[in-house]
């Protein structure tokens, strides 16, 4: 009898880092409405260099501010402007995927 290839089925993948967003309040329910966006933007134009960068002697333009402690739904820790930093996405983006366990997961 001639040897035959095993047929191996394919195993649907699960996208999780979709599953997750669809389970996450929305943007605007988390904070982060137009007013977010005006207070960022104004503090970006205040701070214009990331913190990380400028503590490691490089210069690089903010382009996130980022709340130093989660706030996790608390709106006062949310607008308390000693609690955002300027980074840049790259430190921002290392930063959220240290504090969440990975990137992409939540």
């Amino acid at each position: 009898m001639p040897w035959k290839n095993p047929v191996h089925q394919s195993v649907p993948k699960v996208d999780v880092s979709r599953a997750k967003a669809k389970q996450r309040v929305s943007r605007s329910l988390r904070g982060y409405t137009h007013e977010w966006d005006v207070a960022s933007r104004m503090f970006l134009q205040e701070n214009p260099l990331c913190v990380r960068c400028l503590s490691d002697d490089e210069i690089t333009p903010s382009q996130v501010t980022d709340h130093i402690i989660p706030h996790k739904g608390d709106m006062s820790l949310f607008w308390d402007r000693a609690n955002w930093q300027a980074l840049c996405k790259r430190h921002h983006d290392v930063k959220t995927a240290t504090e969440d366990g990975g990137f992409g997961v939540r």
